[in-house]
Order: C-alpha cells, then structure tokens, then sequence
C-alpha cells in the first residue's frame, strides 16, 4: 500500500474547502429561506426567535460539512472531490471502501485532531502509515490511488 503524505492531503483539504462551503453555504441559506418562509406564514417574527434561526443554521452547517466530507468518502469513489484530484483515496485498514459509520466516526474524530493547534495531524509524520489520530481512531488510511 502506498500511503498519502501530509502535502498531498493538505493540498486536498485545501482543494476541498471553497466546494464544502458552498455547499454548506447553499444549504444554510435553503433552510433558511424555509424556515422564514414557515415563520411568515405562522405569524412568527425571527427576531425574536434569533436563537432558533441561529442553531438551525448551525446544525445545517454541520451536516452539510458531514455528508460533504463523510458522504463522499464512503462513496465508491472513496474520496472527496479533492483527494480525488490529488490521487488519494480513504480505505479501512484492508484497503477496502469504508462505509457512511467509520466514515463518519473519522469525520468526527477531526475535531480532535484539530485540538490543540492541529496536533493530531502531526502524527501524519510519526506513523508508519501516515495515519492522522482520526483515521488511528477511525481504522482507517488514506492511500495514494494507484492507477493500473
């Protein structure tokens, strides 16, 4: 197995990131227009429910960065749309697909590996596998796409 360095994923994160927000951005802003659309039609003024509206979008937030990042990693392309350009691909430790569970647990575990100062993307250089500390807690690698 041919196990991808900390450039190239990096490099892919950053790839990654202007698509997640946009479609974090899209979502948000989707829901948002319903959600001020039901609060009209009710008879309910969102500035007095600002918190609402703010944990709505908050949440929606959330899930679109998950299913951006968990949803295409479990997919059959096993990557997101910048690993994918940079020739990566996430696997289990078989280097078989992983499916939309350890996917997300690997999603999740990258909170923790950001915590503190991105510490747990540093283990990228110690491990013989190139393992961040979410893809050790997840059972997972991320494996260069080799093209045959």
């Amino acid at each position: 197995m041919a196990y991808a360095g900390f450039l190239r994923r990096a490099v892919a994160l950053l790839i990654d990131l202007p698509g997640c927000l946009l479609f974090a951005s899209v979502s948000t802003a989707f829901v948002a227009l319903s959600t001020a659309g039901a609060g009209i039609a009710l008879g309910i003024t969102l500035t007095d429910h600002m918190w609402v509206t703010d944990a709505i979008g908050e949440s929606v937030t959330f899930i679109a960065f998950w299913l951006y990042f968990a949803g295409s990693e479990s997919s059959r392309w096993q990557a997101t749309p910048g690993k994918r350009i940079v020739g990566l691909r996430v696997t289990d430790m078989n280097g078989d697909r992983i499916g939309l569970g350890r996917a997300s647990r690997r999603f999740l575990f990258r909170f923790l590996s950001s915590i503190p100062a991105g510490a747990g993307y540093l283990r990228v250089f110690l491990a013989d596998n190139r393992q961040a500390f979410h893809d050790a807690e997840a059972g997972t690698l991320v494996l260069l796409r080799l093209r045959t």
